[in-house]
C-alpha cells in the first residue's frame, strides 16, 4: 500500500539525537522532529508551512524555508525542546527549484548562508551549427 504523504529532506542534529524532515502529511510541506531513541514521538516545529530544515553546528538552532522566507527555531540539543519560529529574513529571488533539495545551506558559524537564486534566462532563439569543424579548426590553429 503506498503512503497518502511524502516525507523528504531528512537532517540529522549534530549530537544524531533528533531528526528533523519535512513532510506533507498535513496537506501542506511542514517541518518536523523526531528522536531518534524511540522515546519522543515527532512534533511539528513549522506553524505554517516549512520545508528543508538545516541544523547549526551547534544543533541549538534549526533552520527551515517557507516560500521566500528563512526561520529559525532555537532548540534544546538534549531534550528537543523548541520555541516558535522566527523569520530571520526574506529573499523575494529565493525560489522552490524541485522542493525536494533545500537550496541553501548555513556556515559552519551559524551566521550566514549561501542561497541558490535561480536567475531568468532568454529562451534559446537560435542555434548555430558547424560543419567540418576539424578543418576550421587546422586553418585557424596550423599545426606546428
Amino acid at each position: 500500500m503506498q503512503p497518502r504523504f511524502h516525507e523528504w529532506n531528512p537532517r540529522f542534529s549534530p549530537n544524531g539525537r533528533w531528526l528533523a524532515y519535512t513532510s506533507d502529511e498535513p496537506g501542506r510541506s511542514e517541518v518536523y522532529l523526531q528522536g531518534l531513541s524511540g522515546a519522543t514521538g515527532r512534533r511539528q516545529v513549522s506553524v505554517a508551512g516549512g520545508s528543508g530544515p538545516s541544523w547549526a553546528r551547534s544543533g541549538r538552532e534549526l533552520f527551515f524555508r517557507n516560500g521566500k522566507q528563512m526561520l529559525v527555531v532555537a532548540i534544546d540539543p538534549a531534550t528537543g525542546v523548541f520555541g516558535r519560529p522566527e523569520l530571520l529574513f526574506e529573499d523575494p529571488a529565493f525560489t522552490d527549484g524541485l522542493g525536494f533539495t533545500p537550496r541553501y545551506d548555513v556556515a559552519p558559524d551559524g551566521q550566514s548562508f549561501v542561497l541558490v537564486n535561480d536567475i531568468e534566462r532568454p529562451l534559446l532563439s537560435e542555434i548555430k551549427v558547424v560543419l567540418n569543424w576539424f578543418a576550421e579548426l587546422r586553418r585557424r590553429v596550423p599545426p606546428e
